[in-house]
């Protein structure tokens, strides 16, 4: 099955026009972020920043405390003081509601997209790595890179390094997952690569390898050889088959820019150990862009969970492991459109149990509009979890923008999760990506969320990494701006 509309996933082929004075960063980058949604609350003007080559060695230094890694539940970081890591105790919950200040590690890398965080050098301290889709000059495709921010453990100073630099020739590379794939004490990177934009240029760029950090380079190791038309956006490590090495899982995905034809393809990479991997395995069709790993049913083995753009009629599912290691298609929700994330949260209302928070992908402003409000919502499973799950809407006024023929926008984009005020209880961040702001959404009590504008104007915007990054037990959000070229990270402004 395919679903025909070409839409794009993640970000627009080219950036929307921007307002007049929205084409340089605040001189201070220190504005407070705190307010309702659609109000005048925001950090406002990203603008585009300075196109560059994203290449300088060091970047903004500036200020900035890392973010988490996997967009989908972070570090809760609540402020208890307890434990025995050492780490200082400093933070505590907000009076009212949490304002933030916008600090600044780059504000020159083309296309920023994806971040992830982790101790990359093993220094002890979280680095920042960030995949950028270059930027369109003229009817040419965008090279792209992976940068790394070397963190100096102050949550406030980066070195910029490279993973790899456009000289590798790669079109858009997605979300790095970083791992210790090779079992030798350090964290490697998964990077996924492709999207359909590649075909207009005849020049398919889909791919999945996975990096060797050898403590002084980084050696790509292909998995899917770069330059299929089949695109991947995130690889999970999973031990799918229960044998003690873990495996990986992806979603090859397919759309013609020419017929609107696509397809979405759940598959798996069986693991040998030491970084070695099997060809490609084909599970079942379905899946999208972040598929999720999770015993849904508690039989005991390991099964898969996505949203899906690509899947006709799709919105999310989740794939049930038989005894036999195959994989059945259930259907958790069919009515809200095309969607772009899901990810298990646990204790997501503090009553223990965990569930599925998903955003769909639409748009109510373009001609013809979408059917389908753009939102983001929790999943609650049954009793019998192969019945579609129950469902609340946790977001409101989220709206794209109208795009164009050349340049289609959908919202919401990614998110991530986590504790941002201090008070105990699980905040998300999403991007608003075809909607210009950049959404915090303060859960005020079990399943009720009041949204915040965390910036006004950064369109297209990824990372939505949460995580403590200084070691004072509160988190700092990690944002990307595709048309701002810009890596920013979010503080309380208390603090």
């Amino acid at each position: 099955m395919s679903r025909a509309l070409p839409l794009l996933l993640l970000f627009a082929c080219a950036p929307a026009e921007k307002s007049a004075g929205a084409d340089s960063l605040r001189p201070d980058d220190t504005a407070a972020t705190d307010g309702e949604a659609g109000g005048d609350e925001g950090t406002g003007d990203e603008g585009t920043g300075d196109e560059g080559t994203g290449d300088e060695g060091t970047g903004d230094e500036g200020t900035g405390d890392e973010g988490t890694g996997d967009a989908g539940t972070g570090d809760e970081g609540t402020g208890d003081d307890g434990g025995d890591d050492g780490a200082p105790a400093t933070c505590g919950p907000v009076s009212g509601t949490a304002s933030f200040t916008r600090l600044t590690v780059d504000s020159a890398l083309p296309g920023a997209a994806y971040a992830a965080v982790g101790d990359t050098n093993g220094d002890g301290a979280a680095d920042l790595v960030v995949s950028a889709f270059g930027a369109f000059t003229g009817f040419s495709l965008p090279i792209g890179e992976v940068a790394i921010y070397e963190g100096a453990g102050d949550g406030r100073t980066f070195s910029k390094t490279s993973l790899f630099t456009t000289s590798h020739n790669i079109a858009f590379p997605n979300q790095p997952n970083l791992q210790d794939l090779d079992s030798d004490g350090d964290l490697d990177a998964l990077i996924p690569t492709g999207f359909f934009i590649c075909d207009i240029f005849f020049t398919p760029c889909g791919g999945l390898s996975w990096w060797e950090n050898t403590g002084s380079a980084w050696t790509e190791h292909p998995l899917v050889a770069y330059g299929t038309s089949t695109f991947y956006h995130h690889a999970e490590l999973a031990d799918l088959d229960g044998d003690g090495v873990n495996d990986l899982v992806s979603v090859g995905e397919t759309n013609s820019v020419f017929t609107g034809a696509s397809t979405a393809l759940l598959q798996r990479f069986v693991g040998a150990g030491g970084g070695a991997f099997g060809e490609a395995e084909d599970l079942t069709e379905g899946g999208g862009s972040f598929p999720r790993a999770r015993d849904i049913d508690g039989d005991g083995d390991l099964d898969l969970a996505s949203a899906e753009y690509f899947m006709e009629g799709g919105s999310f599912a989740w794939f049930e492991q038989g005894a036999s290691g195959d994989f059945t298609r259930h259907v958790i929700d069919d009515s809200v459109g095309p969607s772009i994330m899901l990810s298990f949260v646990d204790d997501l209302y503090g009553d223990g149990q965990t569930r599925a928070v998903g955003a769909n992908h639409t748009n109510t402003a373009a001609f013809p509009a979408d059917p389908w409000e753009s939102a983001v919502y929790a999943y609650t499973p049954g009793a019998d979890p192969t019945d579609p799950w129950g469902r609340a809407q946790l977001s409101s006024g989220i709206v794209s923008d109208a795009g164009s023929f050349a340049a289609p926008m959908a919202a919401p984009g990614i998110f991530g999760a986590g504790d941002l005020d201090a008070d105990g209880d699980i905040d998300l961040v999403v991007s608003g990506d075809g909607d210009p702001q950049v959404y915090w959404m303060e859960q005020t009590s079990p399943g009720s969320f009041a949204m915040h504008v965390l910036e006004a104007d950064l369109p297209q915007a990824g990372g939505m990494v949460i995580t403590d990054l200084d070691g004072d037990r509160c988190n700092e959000i990690v944002v990307t701006g595709y048309e701002a070229n810009a890596v920013y990270v979010y503080r309380r402004a208390d603090l």
